[in-house]
């Protein structure tokens, strides 16, 4: 007997039919599957109160509402700037790398996803001011990578992938860096990395573009240098700077009234901003008011500047937002105060020098001296053999001649003298200079010995230095003429008399002024340019895109 038309729907039809939905069914469950996940992976970052997220059984795809911020960073003061949302860190998603660090957040829109399978989920990028984010991940520790804001500085949005402009504190690996354009044409993305183990800074470090100036406990220099001035009296005049300015009392008052055992200094992209003592428990406390040290004063204050980026900022944290002049590192690594000079001042010993003057030979002078002194024997020798009213005669005749011949010798001989000094000091002169490196290493040793601290360093010198700048405005006026003069003397060829003059008239303002810029030469270079490369991409992008 045939099979009847209910066995063939039964046996057939209906298997077929139920072949014929498998694939609805598996695509429900797989959007069901995806949802969850995906609602999972919204819990994990905290982003189920923001984000929506729903499904199209039939056609396989979830659609999701991700939210849209723009960030600020956090007050300085709040606890949860200095913490690390370790939320996101341990769960870092794509697109959401800025999560890892706690942020001031506006919802500013959403954006619609549609998606087949979880791994395609991707957190929509914030955006953020430039400036702000550098500045807070600065202060965070991030230190700035001089190679990558070149690279920034001369390609702007067109900088590759994978460009580095942070690096972490150790200097391993990388914070920030370029990252492909996610629907963000027209503006840079980056990506931020953070590691737990590089919160080594809290709300007591200072900002970056501050630094911390410790108060020298005496300075016997100054009791030294008024004790020096009161041996040699009082006639010098008042309006001349003397060797030893009025520098800073054994007290640490001073000029200015500072009481504590540092200042904080907050250097701006021209220079000194702002000078606040430092109060007990290590924060910031009241203003000192330097209108001799501020951005808009003279040269003063440009020198002020490149001796605390050279000495404090170099060793601390390096300003970001304030370069030393390009032509300032050429002066201070110009080979520009000749060797001669240093041995006329007392500051180097003539044999660890080239040769450069004139050898002195005293044998014609002493030649000179035996030839009279033989001509005086043979005639005291004769007088004696003259009768009395003779020799009397003779020997009056003689003493008279030997007075004008000692007369007209002492004359001659200090006309000689002089006429080698101004030649010793005019071959001193154009002798072969010497780096400001080894400069300032001879005034150290010469102030250890001028002073009772026989300790002094390059480093200490000039920290010593920027005090008595700050407390003192006699004190930063003769150190700024003098850097100000040496700047002029190397642009115009070389030193001459007026300015050798000037240097032994301040031997000591000389040597501390050698220290400054052996530092300025010593640590910072030509080359890097980091901070304006930095400045002028700050410039240059306002919002950008952080994923």
């Amino acid at each position: 007997m045939g099979a009847s038309a209910t066995d063939i729907i039964t046996y057939i039809g209906v298997p077929l039919a139920v072949l014929g939905i498998m694939p609805i069914l598996y695509t429900c469950v797989k959007v069901l599957i995806t949802l969850e996940k995906i609602k999972h992976e919204l819990r994990r970052h905290g982003s189920t109160a923001t984000a929506a997220a729903r499904s199209n059984l039939m056609s396989g795809i979830v659609e999701i509402e991700l939210p849209r911020y723009s960030l600020q960073p956090l007050e300085r003061g709040d606890p949860e700037y200095w913490k690390q949302n370790e939320v996101h860190a341990a769960a870092m998603a794509k697109g959401g790398s800025w999560m890892v660090l706690n942020w001031d957040k506006l919802l500013v829109g959403y954006k619609l996803y549609r998606l087949q399978y979880s791994d395609e989920l991707r957190f929509e990028q914030a955006e953020v001011d430039f400036g702000e984010m550098l500045g807070f991940l600065l202060d965070r520790g991030a230190v700035p990578d001089a190679e990558g804001f070149r690279v920034l500085r001369a390609l702007g949005i067109r900088t590759p992938s994978g460009t580095g402009l942070l690096l972490s504190p150790d200097k391993g690996q990388v914070v920030l860096k370029v990252t492909p354009p996610d629907h963000s044409e027209g503006s840079l993305s980056f990506a931020l990395e953070w590691s737990p183990a590089w919160n080594t800074r809290n709300s007591h470090s200072l900002p970056p573009s501050w630094t911390r100036l410790v108060v020298p406990e005496t300075d016997s220099d100054a009791a030294s240098g008024q004790s020096h001035t009161s041996q040699t009296g009082a006639s010098e005049s008042e309006g001349k700077i003397s060797e030893a300015p009025a520098l800073v009392q054994n007290e640490k008052q001073a000029s200015k009234g500072i009481q504590s055992k540092a200042l904080h200094l907050h250097v701006g992209p021209s220079g000194l901003l702002h000078t606040y003592e430092e109060q007990l428990d290590g924060t910031t406390g009241k203003s000192v008011e330097l209108h001799h040290l501020g951005s808009d004063a003279t040269s003063t204050s440009l020198w002020f500047a490149c001796a605390v980026t050279a000495t404090i900022g170099h060793d601390q944290r390096q300003f970001w937002n304030y370069s030393v002049p390009i032509p300032v590192i050429h002066l201070a690594n110009e080979k520009s105060i000749p060797c001669g000079v240093m041995v006329l001042l007392d500051v180097i010993d003539e044999k660890d020098t080239p040769a450069w003057a004139t050898p002195f030979n005293p044998l014609a002078i002493h030649e000179e001296r035996h030839q009279k002194f033989v001509q005086r024997t043979r005639r005291i020798a004769a007088e004696a053999k003259m009768p009395t009213a003779m020799a009397a005669a003779a020997r009056a005749s003689r003493e008279e001649e030997e007075r004008w011949d000692f007369h007209n010798s002492a004359q001659a001989e200090l006309r000689a003298r002089k006429e080698r000094e101004a030649k010793r000091t005019a071959e001193a002169l154009v002798s072969a200079r010497l780096s400001t490196k080894v400069v300032a290493d001879a005034n150290v040793k010469w102030l250890q010995k001028h002073l009772p601290d026989d300790t002094l360093t390059l480093q200490k010198a000039v920290e010593m230095v920027l005090y008595r700048m700050i407390a003192e405005e006699s004190t930063a006026s003769a150190v700024a003429d003098m850097l100000d003069r040496w700047k002029t003397w190397t642009e115009s060829g070389g030193m001459n008399l007026a300015h050798l003059e000037y240097v032994r008239e301040r031997q000591r303002v000389f040597a501390y002024a050698s220290c400054v810029l052996a530092l300025v030469g010593d640590r910072l270079d030509t080359t890097s340019g980091m901070a304006e490369d930095l400045r002028e991409c700050m410039k240059a992008l306002k919002k950008v895109r952080l994923g």
